[in-house]
């Protein structure tokens, strides 16, 4: 049998870092542009059912909009005789089950108190929803030991390799999966797409339907199992955006012009290369997240430069678009740093820093360190800042990050301490 298996489709939500200037219609580019393209897929070739593992409304918008769109694929599919079969997930452990009830049987949502079952076929379906937001930290202990070798067992869960974090949402280790009877898992805990295949099981984690935004890089989008041959299940490509990391060296560029004709070009080539993972035809637009490294004289201008290009370049073929979407600036003023470690002005004290956080040796190591251990505090308590609590879903800064901004930001000075006072 043939199932179309999907998670994390959040419908409702808005998809965000899509250039302003590209006047793209928002409906083409939402969650549920990306449900309709599931619907449709499942049509045409005949799947026997769709597995939908959790998260299937998002919990900020769940009134509303995500209900007609929901509506009427559910009704595309029952009139093609497709059942929908679907796990409850933290996001939609409450709405999903009462929308359900409404939907009548159109959609099956499997109980969270104990394991569900229904079958197709000859084949057993089987799964247990997500009770609350929290999620079980002891789901492993109650795996189902009646079910069959055939039968397909979803779940709300995250693959790990062991002991998780607090943060994993019901964490279920590798191990615990391929120590069980059954041989095919449908896992939609995690948003990055992946299928594991160890000792017979196969694992597969449909992830999101479609990115939510630029850190969510490369395709998103259904899952094509087939039960005979669960290991060459399909992942396919649905997702109307696709966010990519685009690097730029743009060491020797002599002018400016010349940066631009590099950033165009790394535009082109990953166009070129998200169309080739496009054999369905869905995307219509490539954000690129650019960093630009390397060394050059042109340092103290890139910012400006790079945000005017953000703002106005698009590079189009074949009815897709590729474009900036965030500009990182890497790049380095063209400085030698040994030159000026002996100085005792800021400039020395810039280029010791430099040298420090490097991995170099420095005669104050632990001045430096409280510098770097100060920034991080002070990013940490901007990142916990209550005005940003509703708007927050990127990572908490760590050193690593600190370091990084540190780095960046030192070398701006000390190329501006340069040219003001003329230091060879």
């Amino acid at each position: 049998m043939r199932f179309l298996c999907a998670s994390n489709l959040r419908l409702g939500r808005r998809i965000s870092g899509v250039p302003g200037h590209l006047n793209l219609d928002p409906a083409r580019l939402s969650t549920s542009a990306v449900w309709n393209q599931i619907v449709d897929v499942a049509v045409s070739q005949e799947i026997d059912a769709v597995l939908l593992a959790g998260n299937v409304i998002d919990r900020e918008n769940r009134a509303f909009e995500p209900i007609g769109p929901l509506e009427r694929g559910l009704t595309t599919l029952e009139r093609s005789g497709i059942p929908v079969i679907a796990v409850a997930g933290q996001l939609d452990f409450d709405t999903l089950p009462a929308f359900a009830h409404r939907a009548g049987d159109a959609l099956d949502v499997l109980d969270d108190d104990d394991w569900d079952r229904l079958t197709i076929d000859d084949v057993t379906i089987l799964g247990r929803s997500a009770a609350d937001a929290a999620g079980r930290r002891d789901l492993p202990g109650s795996l189902p030991d009646d079910a069959g070798a055939d039968a397909v067992a979803m779940l709300p869960a995250s693959l790990t390799g062991g002991d998780a974090p607090e943060t994993v949402f019901q964490p279920i280790p590798l191990e615990t999966l391929t120590r069980s009877n059954i041989r095919i898992w449908v896992l939609g805990g995690q948003r990055e797409p992946d299928l594991v295949e160890q000792n017979g099981t196969v694992i597969i984690e449909p992830g999101a339907s479609c990115p939510l935004d630029p850190l969510e890089t490369g395709p998103y989008g259904a899952w094509l199992l087939d039960t005979e041959d669960p290991g060459q299940s399909q992942h396919l490509a649905l997702s109307p955006v696709r966010f990519e990391s685009v690097d730029v060296d743009i060491s020797g560029a002599k002018t400016l012009d010349e940066v631009e004709h590099r950033v165009v070009g790394a535009l082109h080539e990953t166009l070129e290369r998200c169309i080739s993972d496009d054999p369905r035809g869905q995307l219509l637009c490539v954000p690129c997240v650019v960093t630009l490294t390397g060394t050059t004289h042109h340092a103290p201008e890139l910012p400006a430069f790079m945000r005017d290009l953000a703002a106005t370049l698009d590079i189009q073929r074949e009815g897709i678009v590729a474009a900036i979407t965030e500009v990182q600036i890497d790049a380095r003023p063209d400085i030698g740093i040994a030159p000026l470690l002996g100085r005792p002005d800021p400039v020395g004290e810039l280029a010791r820093l430099l040298t420090w956080l490097d991995g170099g040796d420095v005669e104050r190591p632990d001045a430096h360190a409280a510098l770097l251990q100060r920034t991080l505090t002070r990013l940490q308590g901007v990142h916990r800042a209550r005005v940003f609590a509703t708007v927050a879903g990127d990572p908490e800064p760590d050193a690593e990050m600190a370091r990084d901004i540190l780095r960046r930001e030192s070398w701006n000075v000390l190329d501006a301490l340069i040219r003001q006072r003329g230091v060879e």
